[in-house]
């Protein structure tokens, strides 16, 4: 089954280090990862794909983050790498910074993944974070939960739990 999970949130949340606990868990389990990070990347999506045209559809590929991207590509460039990551992979997380770009940006990324993780501060005093799942293809909307109550041995099953609330 064909997964594509967003992760949003503003700066500084914790999005990366989501994406670092789930490569550390998949990479435990034998799972072949592709982390893909802002800081390794060019900025063009034309020479992203080149680079991962020969990589194995086997692998999980993690994007952190699309928002540097969608600075430097147009909305149709990014779609347009998007679906030839969907495509190509079978499981794909791309990251996305809150309140940077236009609402029109956010759904249309929003619209083409099976899964939304949003993670936001609760507390701004004491830095207390909350994660919530938002599964589209199921139309179920998670409870927040603590994120510090999130570790490597229950990311998964977070994840990918069957959800027994509905919208």
């Amino acid at each position: 089954m064909k997964t594509n999970i967003l992760i949003y949130g503003p700066p500084g949340v914790g999005k990366q280090k989501f994406c670092s606990l789930l490569r550390d868990n998949w990479i435990k389990n034998g799972e072949k990862v592709i982390f893909i990070s802002r800081k390794d990347y060019p900025m063009k999506v034309e020479e992203l794909n080149e680079k991962l045209r020969d990589a194995s559809g086997s692998a999980r590929i993690i994007v952190h983050s699309l928002s540097n991207l969608i600075m430097q590509n147009s909305l149709e460039e990014i779609l347009n790498f998007l679906k030839f990551l969907n495509e190509k992979f079978e499981f794909e997380v791309y990251t996305l910074q809150e309140g940077i770009h236009s609402p029109n940006i956010v759904k249309h990324i929003m619209c083409i993944t099976t899964k939304v993780i949003e993670i936001k501060y609760h507390d701004e005093e004491t830095i207390e974070k909350k994660l919530r799942i938002l599964s589209l293809e199921r139309n179920y909307v998670s409870e927040w939960i603590n994120l510090s109550l999130i570790s490597k041995s229950n990311l998964e099953s977070l994840i990918f739990e069957e959800y027994k609330h509905r919208l």
